[in-house]
């Protein structure tokens, strides 16, 4: 039976944000290290956190902790679980406490403090609320907080159509407004077309090339997302020339 909010491109999922906390977390530590004016605080927010996974997939939550543990980084992470049962079964599992409550009525709470270091992690069932976190983003301190997001572009898109959702901005104008220098695309996999965005201000982050990841100005990682944002006809009407080179790696 398919376990809710898992598909068969967890497992990869989870490969690739193990493998970003723990390379964004060592340069966080050797930052803070190096440099007196850097917050010693490392921010982590996981917005969606879940019911922590099961044994041979863990869950965001607990790969974060694994990756603190392995690399002896101190934090003091949120994790929002809007469900209460689910809630209750990922406070069984880590350390670390749970809010449960929807994370429109805590991200607006959270304040990172001056020169803070830090993710957002965003893992919807559905669509991203870009509003909401162009609202935290919009805030002071925010700056030095990267954005990392995990998401299905068909459902975007589907969302971005649907006369009920009456969404009016597509995936490209959303990631636009929001205040960040940089932004990296994965690869999409599968039919729903699963991808990461990454968004930062610091403009050497580290290109992630290894697991399929593009800068979102060069020639593929336009491609990508332009894949990810428009649909086939819409591809074919506005001709966008797309690389030769085969896009999906996995």
């Amino acid at each position: 039976m398919q376990k809710v909010g898992r598909s068969e491109h967890t497992e990869l999922k989870q490969k690739n944000l193990e493998y970003i906390l723990s390379v964004q977390l060592k340069i966080f530590k050797h930052i803070i290290a190096n440099h007196k004016w850097v917050n010693d605080k490392i921010f982590y927010a996981d917005i969606y956190a879940g019911d922590g996974g099961i044994n041979d997939c863990a869950g965001s939550p607990l790969i974060f902790e694994k990756v603190c543990n392995e690399n002896s980084i101190k934090c003091d992470p949120i994790f929002i679980e809007e469900n209460p049962v689910t809630a209750k079964r990922l406070s069984a599992k880590i350390k670390s406490s749970v809010i449960n409550d929807r994370n429109e009525n805590v991200l607006p709470q959270l304040y990172p403090e001056k020169n803070q270091l830090g993710i957002i992690y965003v893992d919807p069932n559905g669509d991203p609320k870009f509003d909401m976190l162009e609202d935290f983003y919009n805030k002071q301190n925010t700056k030095m907080i990267d954005l990392l997001i995990y998401f299905s572009g068909t459902t975007i898109k589907r969302a971005f159509k649907s006369p009920i959702t009456k969404r009016d901005i597509s995936l490209i104008d959303n990631i636009t407004r929001l205040p960040k220098k940089k932004w990296l695309v994965r690869n999409a996999t599968g039919k729903f077309q699963w991808s990461f965005l990454l968004g930062s201000n610091w403009i050497d982050v580290p290109r992630y090339k290894s697991i399929g990841f593009y800068e979102i100005d060069s020639i593929f990682g336009r491609s990508v997302l332009n894949i990810i944002n428009y649909t086939k006809e819409e591809l074919k009407n506005i001709k966008i020339k797309l690389p030769d080179k085969q896009l999906t790696l996995f």
